[in-house]
């Protein structure tokens, strides 16, 4: 089966950047959850129908919490796009553990769906 040339060139075209791809999953997915047992309920739904997209925002948080950024950018990550309140909304330490917790309940998710 041949892939049209429109899929293929989306395909090919880079991925955003880490924080990018986090900021708008933080936005669409995290900012309205009531808790993160919300977030793991509609990636498990998702993940059912795709693993692909729980995988990506997985794998981007991983990344982001990989890479050297300015003090505060986590913070603000958490703060402002996920919409979450920490005990220190100020502390990148502390949004970079709820960041590294999301990006363990989506694998564990994406573990769920594989057996």
């Amino acid at each position: 089966m041949e892939i049209p040339d429109v899929l293929r060139a989306r395909m090919e075209e880079p991925r955003p950047p880490a924080i990018e791809h986090v900021r708008l999953f933080l936005l669409t997915t995290v900012a309205d959850a009531l808790s993160l047992d919300e977030v793991r309920a509609d990636a498990a739904r998702t993940a059912r129908v795709n693993r692909e997209p729980v995988r990506r925002d997985a794998v981007a948080i991983e990344t982001l919490l990989a890479e050297s950024h300015p003090p505060g950018t986590l913070s603000v990550l958490v703060a402002w796009y996920a919409n979450w309140v920490l005990t220190d909304d100020t502390s990148d330490a502390d949004a970079a553990a709820w960041l590294a917790d999301l990006a363990f309940i989506l694998r564990e998710v994406l573990d769920e769906v594989d057996r």
